[in-house]
């Protein structure tokens, strides 16, 4: 009751208290994340009659970019939560990384699908699996090696 004393009760309960500065920030990117669902779950409606149908390729893609927005969303929220910053300019900042980083994470995620497609055609489902593999282990190594260069 020591920071906002207006808010006590007559008979001393405590009320839930939200500062305005703090979840603009939050509701501005789960609007932005929910307007691009909502438009890519009305472009899949329209294109393939339905939410969950359509081939396999577009099933992937709507599905790997929702994840995206998911992390997107979780990511700049804990970003503002760490940092602390009221600054508007850092804040669109932000959200103005975030998307390049979701339209590359996209495009890598598409060329993966097309490599391990054309892996599979020509070395057969054995090979594809094998070529899945060795892709997640030096991509993983990879990371670890970023990593420890610069000291994540």
């Amino acid at each position: 009751g020591h920071r906002f004393p207006d808010t006590w009760g007559a008979n001393g309960s405590a009320a839930f208290v939200v500062q305005s500065g703090q979840l603009f920030f939050s509701v501005c990117v789960f609007t932005l994340a929910a307007l691009v669902c909502l438009t890519v779950i009305t472009f899949r409606r329209v294109r393939y009659g339905g939410e969950l149908g359509g081939p396999s390729d577009a099933k992937a893609y709507s599905s790997f970019l929702l994840v995206l927005l998911w992390f997107f969303y979780i990511g700049l929220s804990v970003w503002k939560l760490m940092t602390g910053t009221d600054s508007f300019h850092e804040q669109i900042l932000a959200i103005g990384i975030g998307i390049p980083v979701l339209l590359v994470l996209m495009f890598l995620f598409a060329t993966l699908v097309q490599a391990l497609k054309i892996s599979k055609k020509y070395i057969g489902e054995e090979g594809f699996w094998g070529v899945f593999v060795a892709i997640c282990i030096i991509g993983g190594r990879m990371l670890i090696f970023l990593g420890f260069q610069f000291e994540w």
